[in-house]
C-alpha cells in the first residue's frame, strides 16, 4: 500500500503547473524562468473540529455563566506542529480517501513525510493553544472528530535566465501557492523599465499626468524654469522631442 492513512486527491495536474508558477512570479517581475525539477511531496495533517465557550460572572448569582459559544475545525501539521487554517479549509470541499498506489506521472519523485506528532499530543496541546488563540481557559475548549490525513504538494525548483535558482510550493488540492510573499522581488532592467514607460506614455492620460509633474517641477524652481525656457524654445531640442513622440507612437505593442 503506497500510504498507510488516507490522502487528499491530486487534483492539480504536472501540466498545470506552468501556468500556476507564471502567474505566481509575474507579480515579484519574474517572467523568463524554466522549471528545472518537479516533485510531489505528501505532508501528514491532523484534522479536528472544536467547541470553545465563553464565560462570564453573574451580576445576580455571582456564578460563571457561559455567554457565547465558538465551533469551528482546524489542521495541526503533523510534522511541524504548526495549525494551519488553510488546510483546514481543503476538507470542506474534498474527501481523503486511501491510495493503493502513488498519483504522481511517471518519472515524478515522491516523498512521504512522516509524522513527528502523536494523536495523543495532538489531543493535549491542541486545546491548549487554541485556548490561547480565542482567549478562553484551557478546559472551556472541546476537540473532536480527530483525524489523520496525507496532504498533497508540488515541489517546483525554478531557474531564471540569470541562473538565480528557488522552490514554489504548490497546493496540489487547489492550486494555491504557498508562502508567495516570500518569493524574492526580481530588479527590473532598464530595457523593461523604458518599454513600460513607452508603453505608459502611448495613453493620452498619462502624457497629461507626466505634463503636469514636469511643469510643476519646472514651475517651482527658478533655475529649472530657466533651463527649460531654454530648452523648449531650442530648435535641436523641439526636434528631438518629435522623434521621440514619433518613437512612443510607433513603438510596437
Amino acid at each position: 500500500m503506497f500510504l498507510s492513512k488516507p490522502c487528499f486527491p491530486v487534483t492539480v495536474q504536472k501540466e498545470e503547473l506552468e501556468g500556476i508558477a507564471k502567474e505566481a512570479l509575474k507579480e515579484r517581475h519574474w517572467h523568463n524562468f524554466k522549471i528545472s525539477s518537479t516533485s510531489l511531496v505528501f505532508s501528514p495533517f491532523y484534522f479536528f473540529s472544536y467547541d470553545a465557550f465563553f464565560e462570564e460572572k453573574s451580576e445576580e448569582t455571582g456564578a460563571l455563566v457561559v455567554k457565547d459559544t465558538q465551533a469551528g475545525s482546524m489542521a495541526l501539521n503533523a510534522v511541524s506542529g504548526e495549525f494551519d487554517e488553510g488546510i483546514a479549509g481543503i476538507a470542506d470541499s474534498e474527501e481523503p480517501v486511501m491510495l493503493k498506489e502513488s498519483p504522481a506521472p511517471e518519472g515524478v519523485e515522491v516523498e512521504v513525510e512522516r509524522a513527528s506528532i502523536s494523536e495523543s499530543e495532538v489531543k493535549r496541546i491542541s486545546p491548549i493553544r487554541l485556548a490561547a488563540t480565542l482567549g478562553v481557559a484551557r478546559h472551556n475548549v472541546e476537540i473532536s472528530k480527530l483525524s489523520l490525513a496525507f496532504v498533497p504538494f508540488w515541489l517546483l525548483s525554478l531557474q531564471d535566465s540569470s541562473g538565480k535558482s528557488f522552490e514554489l510550493s504548490v497546493n496540489a488540492v487547489n492550486g494555491e501557492v504557498l508562502e508567495s510573499e516570500e518569493i524574492p522581488f526580481r530588479e527590473k532592467g532598464a530595457l523593461e523599465l523604458t518599454g513600460e514607460t513607452i508603453s505608459e506614455l502611448k495613453k493620452p492620460s498619462a502624457w497629461l499626468d507626466y505634463s503636469k509633474r514636469v511643469l510643476a517641477r519646472i514651475a517651482g524652481s527658478g533655475i529649472l524654469h530657466s533651463i527649460g525656457k531654454a530648452l523648449l524654445t531650442n530648435r535641436i531640442v523641439q526636434v528631438i522631442i518629435l522623434v521621440i513622440i514619433a518613437l512612443i507612437v510607433f513603438w510596437p505593442r
